[in-house]
C-alpha cells in the first residue's frame, strides 16, 4: 500500500528521495514576503501563505527557473488596502436577526433511520405554515397551516412529496420566524452492489474574490487551511496554489473553460442585443463524471427567475413574471434545460428565491443587503451544510457511488469588498470538517477578484487583484493515495506555476481516465502533470483586457493617460461602442411612448467620450492590442463617470484597421435598468433615469443634444454638406490625429455618401473608401486618422459621393462630389 500522505506532502519523500525533498514541497513563495516586511508587518494577513516558517534561501533557488514570479506587494500596497476596506477584522461576523430553536428537525435513530421531530413551543400562540416550492411554478406559490397535534404528519408527507419534486428542503413559519427544513439527502448506490472506488470530488467557487482579499478579509477560514497544512494530527495537507491566473474578469470568463474546456469572449459587439451569454457547458464535465459512474450536485444562491438570470440560464436577462402564468411558462422552459445538464441534485439552490423575497423584497443579493441571514444564520451556511451532510453521507457508507459537487457563492459580488467576511466562520469550519472525510478532494477556488469596488478600479493594485483569484485544494490521505505519487508530486510543483481554470478542466476530466490520468502532458492532464517553469501569460489563453499576475511581464507596454498619439483609437472606440447602441436601438421593437418611428437613440444616450487612462498595449505575433479605460460622460442626475474598458487590435506593420475586439462596462449599471431601451444592451447604457426621454421634433434639437461641443478634449468641428442635414463633424487631435463622423438631422430625407480620400502619411481606423446609407436622425462613425509624420504641412484630402432620397420618393438624386477637408 502507499504510505499515509502527510503535511505538505511529507510522503513524497518516499517518492524519488534524489530529487523530491520535504523542504521542497514544503515550500512557497510566502519566505520571500517574510524576508522583505518581516520587521514590518504586524497582521498575519500581509503573509499571503498557508506556511509562516519557510527557508529563504532555499526557496529563492527553486524560483529561479519559474520565468513567472507573482507581483509582491509592498507596504505602500497593503496600506491602499486597508484604506478602501479598512484593517482587517477580527471580531466574528454574525448576522442581526434572532436564532430560534428549530420548528422541525430530522434526527437519527438509534437504528441509523432519520426520523423527523417537530416543536412549535417557540410559536406560542401564531399559526405554523408550511410552504413547499410549487413544482409547475418553481416558487412557493401558498402556505399551508399547519395543526400542532398532526404537525409531524403533515410534515412528513410534504417531505415525501417535495422529494419527488426534485426539492430537498421546505420553509416553516410562524409570526416573525422564518425557517428553512432540510432533507436528509437521497444516495445513490453502486451498481451491483459492489464498494465504491473511486474518490469524491467537492469543488466550492466563490465570486469576486482575490487572493489577497481571501488573506485579508477571512482570517479564520486561513487558519483553518494552515492548520491543515501544518497540523500533523490531521490527516490531509492543504496546497496554495499562488500562480492561478484568471482568464478574465467576468465570471463566464473563468467558469466556460472549467467547466467545458473552450474560452470564449461574451464582452464583443454585437448589432442584435443577446439576452444571454454563450453557454457555460456544465454539461460537458458533469457529462463525464456520470460516465464514471459519480453522481452529481451543483448548487448556486442566484435566483432563476431573477432579472440577471443565474448560471444555469446562462445568465440569460428577463424581466421576473408577474402572473402564474408567466411562472409556469418559465419553470418549464428551465426544467427543460435543466435536464440537459447531467444534474442529479440542485441541493439548496432554489432555497434563494424565497429567502430573499420574504426577507429582503428582493430576487438577487448583488449589491445589497450587507447580511442575508436566516433563523441568526448567514444563508451561505445552509448551503456549506448541504455539502458536507451529503459527503459525509457517502463517506460513512462504502455501497454509495462518489459525488462530484460544484457550488457557486456570489456573497463577495458587491462594491465594498466587506460583505465577503459573512463567510469567514463558517467557512472555516466547513473547511476542517472536509479535511475529516478521507477520500474527498476539496476545491477552493474563485472566479476573479472583485472588479466592483472602488480599490478596483482606482489603485494599481486592485486593477491587478482583479485578476488574481484563489486557488486551495485540501488533500487527505486517502485521495493522495488515490491520485499516486506521479498526480500528488505534480500538484506540489504546481503551487508555484502559472496555470488557468482550463488547466483544472483538464486535471477533473483526467482523473479517471484511463488513457489520461497517468500523463505527464499538462495539455491532457492539466495540473496533475507538472506545468512548464517557463510558462507566461503570453502561453495562456485570457482574454484581451485580462492583466497578467506576473511580476514582469513581457511584450507589455505601458503609456501615459490621455497620450495624444492614442487619441485616435479611444475615438475610434467610442464610434465603435456608439455604432453598436444604434443598430441595437434601430433592430429592436418601437418603444410607442416615445415615437412611431425609430431613430438612431433612444433612452440609451449616445456616449461621449472624456478621457481615457489605464493603458497598455500588448505586442502578440503581427498586431498589437491596445486595452485603455473609456471614461464617458454621465446622463443628466449622474455625477460619476461611466467607464467602459476596451481592447482595440491593430496590424504591428501599418495597414488601414482596427478592430475593437472586446469591452467591458467597469461602472456599476444596474442603475440603469428602469431607463435602458429594451433592445440595447444594458452593459452599453448610460440613459437618464429621472425621466423618460423625449421624440425630438426638430433637427436643431437634435443638433443641440446629439452631436457634443467637444470629444477627448478637442472640439466639434461642423461641415455642412447639404441643406443643414447631412453635417460632418470633425475632431483635430493636435498634429497626431483627427476624427470623423457623420449625421443626418433631419425627417424627411436619407442619404448614401461615399467617403473617400487619399495621402502616404495616414493610417485610418476603418479602410477607405466608406460607403453608408445614412436614415434621418442618425450618426455614423466615419473613421480616425492618424499622421505617420509630425509635419503639420502634409497632404490630405478627403470628400464625399453624396446622393439623396426625400419622403415619398423612391429614388436618389445624385448630389456629386463634395469636398470637405
Amino acid at each position: 500500500m502507499f504510505p499515509s500522505f502527510k503535511k505538505a506532502f511529507i510522503l513524497l519523500i518516499v517518492v524519488t528521495a534524489a530529487s523530491i525533498t520535504y523542504t521542497l514541497l514544503k515550500t512557497d513563495l510566502s519566505s520571500l514576503l517574510n524576508q522583505m516586511f518581516r520587521n514590518q508587518r504586524s497582521d498575519l494577513s500581509e503573509y499571503l501563505s498557508l506556511d509562516l516558517n519557510e527557508n529563504s534561501d532555499e526557496l529563492d533557488a527553486s524560483l529561479s527557473s519559474i520565468k513567472c514570479k507573482p507581483y509582491r506587494l509592498d507596504r505602500v500596497d497593503y496600506e491602499q488596502a486597508y484604506k478602501y476596506y479598512g484593517k482587517p477584522d477580527k471580531e466574528e461576523r454574525r448576522c442581526d436577526d434572532v436564532h430560534f430553536p428549530d420548528i422541525c428537525a430530522f434526527y437519527v435513530s438509534k437504528f441509523g433511520e432519520h426520523k423527523l421531530s417537530c416543536d412549535s413551543k417557540i410559536c406560542g400562540s401564531s399559526r405554523v405554515q408550511m410552504g413547499c416550492i410549487n413544482p409547475n411554478m418553481g416558487k412557493i406559490s401558498e402556505w399551508t397551516d399547519l395543526s400542532k397535534e398532526t404537525i409531524v404528519t403533515t410534515m412528513e408527507k410534504a417531505v415525501e412529496t417535495s422529494r419527488k419534486n426534485g426539492f430537498g428542503f421546505l420553509f416553516l413559519r410562524c409570526g416573525n420566524i422564518l425557517q428553512v427544513l432540510t432533507f436528509p439527502p437521497v444516495l445513490q448506490e453502486v451498481e451491483g452492489g459492489d464498494n465504491r472506488k473511486q474518490i469524491s470530488v467537492n469543488v466550492i467557487s466563490m465570486d469576486s474574490l482575490s487572493r489577497p482579499h481571501f488573506y485579508r478579509s477571512l482570517p479564520r477560514a486561513v487558519e483553518a487551511l494552515r492548520k491543515i497544512r501544518n497540523n500533523f494530527n490531521i490527516s490531509a495537507t492543504a496546497l496554495d496554489f499562488q500562480n492561478f491566473q484568471a482568464i478574465g474578469e467576468q465570471t463566464f470568463d473563468n467558469l466556460r473553460p472549467f467547466f467545458c474546456g473552450v474560452v470564449k469572449d461574451d464582452n464583443i459587439l454585437t448589432d442584435t442585443f443577446r439576452t444571454s451569454k454563450y453557454s457555460l457547458g456544465v454539461e460537458v464535465l458533469y457529462g463525464t463524471f456520470k460516465k464514471w459512474g459519480y453522481q452529481t450536485l451543483f448548487q448556486e444562491d442566484l435566483v432563476w427567475f431573477d432579472y440577471w438570470g443565474f448560471i444555469l440560464t446562462d445568465l440569460e436577462l428577463r424581466s421576473k413574471p408577474t402572473v402564474d402564468s408567466g411562472f409556469m411558462a418559465r419553470w418549464t422552459e428551465l426544467k427543460e434545460k435543466m435536464s440537459k445538464k447531467n444534474i442529479d441534485d440542485f441541493g439548496m439552490t432554489h432555497f434563494s428565491g424565497p429567502l430573499l423575497n420574504l426577507r429582503y423584497g428582493e430576487t438577487n443579493h448583488f449589491e445589497s443587503p450587507p447580511k442575508v441571514c436566516l433563523n441568526g444564520q448567514f444563508f451561505s451556511k445552509y448551503f456549506m451544510d448541504y455539502i458536507q451532510t451529503v459527503h459525509t453521507a457517502i463517506n460513512n457508507d462504502s455501497r454509495t457511488k462518489p459525488l462530484f459537487s460544484f457550488t457557486h457563492f456570489n456573497t463577495g459580488h458587491e462594491h465594498t469588498g466587506q460583505r465577503i467576511r459573512n463567510t469567514d466562520a463558517h467557512l472555516a469550519k466547513f473547511l476542517t470538517n472536509m479535511a475529516k472525510l478521507p477520500n474527498t478532494l476539496t476545491m477552493l477556488v474563485s472566479d476573479h477578484g472583485n472588479k466592483n469596488t472602488r480599490y478596483s478600479y482606482k489603485t494599481e493594485v486592485g486593477k491587478r487583484e482583479v485578476y488574481d483569484p484563489i486557488a486551495f485544494m485540501i488533500i487527505p490521505d486517502g485521495v493522495a493515495r488515490s491520485l499516486g505519487e506521479q498526480r500528488m508530486a505534480a500538484l506540489a510543483e504546481n503551487q508555484r506555476r502559472l496555470f488557468t481554470s482550463l488547466d483544472l478542466h483538464r486535471a477533473l476530466m483526467s482523473l479517471n481516465d484511463p488513457k489520461k490520468m497517468h500523463s505527464r502532458d499538462p495539455l491532457v492532464a492539466g495540473i496533475f502533470a507538472v506545468l512548464p517553469a517557463s510558462r507566461t501569460c503570453s502561453d495562456l489563453d485570457l482574454m484581451p483586457q485580462a492583466r497578467c499576475k506576473c511580476e514582469i511581464s513581457e511584450n507589455y507596454n505601458s503609456v501615459e493617460d490621455n497620450s495624444d498619439s492614442l487619441k485616435w483609437l479611444a475615438e475610434f472606440a467610442v464610434g465603435a461602442l456608439n455604432e453598436a447602441i444604434q443598430k441595437q436601438h434601430m433592430g429592436g421593437e418601437v418603444d410607442k411612448q416615445l415615437s412611431s418611428n425609430k431613430y438612431g437613440f433612444g433612452n440609451c444616450q449616445r456616449l461621449v467620450g472624456k478621457s481615457f487612462a489605464n493603458i497598455v498595449q500588448l505586442s502578440q505575433g503581427d498586431n498589437v492590442t491596445t486595452t485603455m479605460d473609456l471614461r464617458v460622460v454621465p446622463p443628466n442626475g449622474h455625477k460619476e463617470d461611466e467607464i467602459f474598458k476596451v481592447s482595440v487590435k491593430q496590424q504591428a506593420k501599418t495597414k488601414d484597421k482596427v478592430w475593437l475586439t472586446s469591452f467591458i462596462r467597469v461602472s456599476r449599471y444596474s442603475k440603469f435598468k428602469s431607463c435602458a431601451d429594451k433592445s440595447v444592451d444594458i452593459k452599453l447604457c448610460a440613459c437618464v433615469t429621472h425621466q423618460t426621454a423625449e421624440a425630438m421634433n426638430s433637427s436643431e434639437k437634435l443638433v443641440n443634444v446629439a452631436i457634443p461641443t467637444e470629444m477627448f478634449g478637442s472640439k466639434t468641428i461642423i461641415k455642412d454638406l447639404h441643406s443643414r442635414c447631412l453635417l460632418i463633424l470633425r475632431r483635430n487631435h493636435g498634429i497626431f490625429s483627427f476624427a470623423l463622423e457623420v449625421t443626418n438631422v433631419c425627417l424627411n430625407r436619407t442619404y448614401k455618401t461615399e467617403l473617400a480620400g487619399s495621402s502616404r502619411e495616414i493610417v485610418t481606423s476603418n479602410k477607405l473608401p466608406i460607403n453608408l446609407e445614412i436614415s434621418p436622425r442618425t450618426f455614423y462613425f466615419l473613421t480616425s486618422v492618424k499622421r505617420e509624420t509630425s509635419t503639420e504641412i502634409i497632404s490630405l484630402k478627403f470628400y464625399a459621393n453624396v446622393k439623396v432620397r426625400f419622403a415619398n420618393f423612391d429614388e436618389f438624386k445624385d448630389l456629386g462630389k463634395i469636398d470637405f477637408l
